[in-house]
C-alpha cells in the first residue's frame, strides 16, 4: 500500500487549506475518509488489469449532479501506468455534500477509464 501512503502524504502536505470554501470542505472529507480512499486504492490493486497502476492525481470538481438545496463536490482520484504512460488512465469519483456543517457522502462510487 506504498501508494496509499503516498497518497496521505500528498494530501495532508500538499493540499492544506482552511475548509472555507465548499471545494476545500469536500477535499478535507477526501483526506479524512480514508476507509473510501483505502477501499478505491484495494480495488486498483486487487484487479488484474490496472495492478501496475499508481496513483496519479486528485481533482475536486462542482457536481453537475446535485438534490436541492445541497452543494455538491465530485472527487475523482487519478491513476496511472508509468511503465506505459499512453496506456488510457483509470479513475474513481464520488460526490460529497458539503451543504451542512458535517459533510456527507452521496451515491456510489464511480470507477472508469480515461483518456
Amino acid at each position: 500500500m506504498r501508494d496509499f501512503s503516498e497518497f496521505l502524504n500528498v494530501i495532508y502536505n500538499d493540499t492544506r487549506n482552511l475548509g472555507v470554501a465548499p471545494n476545500e470542505r469536500a477535499l478535507n472529507y477526501a483526506a479524512t475518509d480514508a476507509l473510501i480512499t483505502q477501499d478505491i486504492f484495494r480495488d486498483v490493486r486487487t484487479d488484474s488489469r490496472f495492478r501496475k497502476f499508481e496513483f496519479d492525481t486528485l481533482t475536486v470538481d462542482r457536481s453537475p449532479i446535485c438534490r436541492p438545496e445541497s452543494d455538491c463536490w465530485d472527487v475523482t482520484l487519478f491513476f496511472y501506468d508509468p511503465s506505459e504512460l499512453q496506456r488510457a488512465r483509470r479513475a474513481a469519483r464520488y460526490t460529497i455534500d458539503v451543504s451542512d456543517s458535517v459533510p456527507v457522502l452521496v451515491g456510489r462510487r464511480q470507477n472508469f477509464t480515461v483518456r
